[in-house]
């Protein structure tokens, strides 16, 4: 067991709401049964923590989370590195992990900052490193010509889908076979049991099908359109949104269609342990997928979207909207059916 233990590994971040997000927590469960002694970083968010998004998923011995100090460093500005430039904050993140001296067998950076950090540090450390990419970085910037620089270099990059895949190779000029996928599913055997909660929680009859949209509660997720749709479904069925509502406009929105359909439109923002949150998915009926393909990421948001994953390992059937692959997705492997209009 010694020798186990004494392979060491650093996640680097560069957000905020990093302890939250289901891929870092994966990653870290899967590290960790396998043997690694894990260090994460994450950046101290002042918002982030006024949402609890500061406290992470997962609860291990063998994990030591490390927050940088944003928060009193940050700034806009940009210094030169080799030939790119890259953010001073992600400059001033390898001056602190290098302060730590700590050893690590390789370092995985995720999204662009922490690339950037992982790819600094590790280059000058001659430790390999990988890039984890959960959502593309859609502009043609310093930050973009950094992310090629590290990207090339790293010894491969992780992503959720074949088809994201094949767009980051496409945009940092990297080869395809340098590309891994690694689905944003959570490790666990299928949730076999239905669950109440959320029947008890709001004393929905049993006669009545929970329609469950779920996570963080936006417009580019559909939520607007969600409700405007809930208002005209039958009385055999009900809404309930669950997840934290970051825009102070949807979240007046959510709290006047709640008070016009009290019967018809539940809210909850009750926090479950990453580890309990199966207890909200496996007690809905039917599973809402939606995003507006405003961007690249939305566009191509139907493999990677973790809420999908969740309620198919809880055996509940999803209704999502029609982006590229979602057909693909949903139809092709009988999980549920695609909408055109919701």
């Amino acid at each position: 067991m010694g020798d186990k233990m004494s392979k060491s590994v650093a996640l680097i971040t560069g957000y905020g709401w990093a302890g939250v997000t289901v891929s870092l927590a994966m990653c870290i469960e899967y590290l960790s049964n396998t043997g690694y002694k894990i260090d994460v970083f994450i950046d101290k968010d002042g918002i982030c923590k006024s949402y609890g998004l500061n406290d992470p998923l997962y609860d291990k011995a063998e994990v030591d989370t490390l927050f940088f100090n944003k928060d009193e460093a940050i700034t806009n500005e940009y210094v030169s590195y080799k030939n790119i430039t890259i953010p001073l904050n992600d400059k001033l993140f390898v001056d602190f992990i290098t302060a730590l001296k700590r050893n690590y067998d390789f370092i995985i950076g995720f999204d662009i900052n922490g690339l950037v950090r992982a790819g600094m540090y590790a280059i000058e450390n001659m430790i390999p490193y990988y890039y984890f990419s959960l959502e593309f970085y859609e502009q043609e910037d310093q930050l973009k010509d950094a992310e090629r620089y590290f990207s090339k270099q790293a010894y491969g990059v992780l992503t959720q889908d074949r088809f994201r895949a094949q767009i980051l190779s496409s945009t940092l000029g990297i080869k395809e076979d340098k590309c891994f996928e690694v689905f944003n599913t959570t490790i666990g055997d299928v949730v076999v049991e239905k669950s109440k909660f959320l029947r008890e929680l709001f004393s929905i009859e049993s006669n009545r099908k929970i329609v469950l949209c779920a996570g963080t509660l936006l417009e580019i997720t559909g939520v607007d359109v969600i409700i405007e749709s809930a208002k005209k479904w039958s009385d055999n069925f009900v809404l309930v949104l669950h997840g934290w509502i970051p825009d102070k406009n949807l979240s007046i929105q959510i709290e006047k269609a709640v008070n016009d359909y009290p019967n018809k439109i539940f809210y909850s923002s009750k926090p479950l342990p990453h580890k309990d949150k199966f207890e909200i998915f496996s007690s809905a009926d039917i599973g809402l997928v939606y995003y507006k393909p405003i961007n690249l990421n939305l566009k191509y948001a139907a493999w990677s979207s973790g809420k999908f994953f969740d309620f198919c390992r809880c055996g509940v059937p999803v209704v999502a909207n029609n982006i590229p692959n979602m057909c693909l997705l949903v139809e092709k492997n009988g999980c549920g059916f695609v909408l055109n209009d919701f």
